[in-house]
């Protein structure tokens, strides 16, 4: 919108000043006392003897298959969000207008999604089963974008539904994490699953820009449903620790 308005210097800037007021807002933001406490308290807890430490926590399968989720989310919000205008003008011929307008409605429906997940969240502990249906909702409604050229109408409510499963299994899928991390081991457990985006953000373009170039777009959304499909097995087989070496 801000770039059709003031030009894609204008979309920049318009992010720019967003970050600067965000980072303003998050500098003015003081620890309450008791959580600086509670951390200091958490940070000289000893692990449970029999717990995993350094690369052999990280590279033990619970994280690894976090990690790969991480990583699967990247794949799928390329097909979703980045290169949904691109796939969606190659594969039906979709006006850019029609295909960004689509897309703003499920970026905020996402938002307001994100919210409801985390109140979701914080009142179950069946947080691999929230997972698991939300990625066979996001699979199931990106699956006839990529088969049938949708009227506007039903390409807006197929799109955020999409994005409305993606954004209410967010906050569970970090409860997935802390799950299966050890006390006091998750800030580093958490850093290293989320370089799963950046893997996933380093090969991505390239596997969606030979889609586009070598006359593929379909597989821009077909690549989508099956990265849900398997992040659907994945959350499936993680498993938690138990409560007494949970974090």
């Amino acid at each position: 919108m801000l770039e059709r308005s003031f030009g894609w210097r204008g979309a920049f800037a318009g992010a720019a000043i967003l970050g600067f007021i965000i980072a303003a807002a998050m500098t003015s933001y003081r620890e309450p006392p008791t959580s600086r406490a509670d951390a200091g308290k958490n940070a000289s807890v000893t692990p449970n003897a029999d717990a995993d430490t350094g690369w052999r926590l990280l590279l033990s399968l619970p994280i690894l298959q976090n990690f790969v989720v991480f990583m699967l989310l990247t794949i799928i919000n390329g097909g979703m969000t980045i290169y949904l205008v691109a796939g969606l003008g190659a594969l039906h011929g979709t006006s850019v207008v029609t295909a960004n307008l689509a897309l703003t409605v499920a970026l905020f429906v996402n938002g307001a999604a994100i919210l409801l997940g985390g109140w979701v969240a914080g009142r179950t502990t069946r947080h691999g089963l929230i997972a698991m249906v939300t990625f066979l909702g996001t699979g199931l409604a990106m699956l006839p974008i990529a088969l049938y050229d949708l009227p506007t109408p039903y390409l807006i409510v197929a799109l955020s539904l999409a994005h409305f499963c993606i954004g209410v299994m967010m906050p569970s899928r970090d409860m997935i994490v802390r799950g299966v991390t050890p006390a006091g081991q998750f800030g580093k457990v958490f850093g290293f699953v989320t370089t799963g985006f950046n893997i996933g953000g380093i090969f991505s373009p390239m596997i969606f820009g030979a889609f586009l170039d070598y006359g593929n777009p379909a597989w821009v959304f077909l690549l989508t449903v099956a990265c849900c499909a398997i992040g659907m097995v994945i959350v499936m087989t993680i498993r938690p620790r138990t409560k007494a070496s949970a974090a």
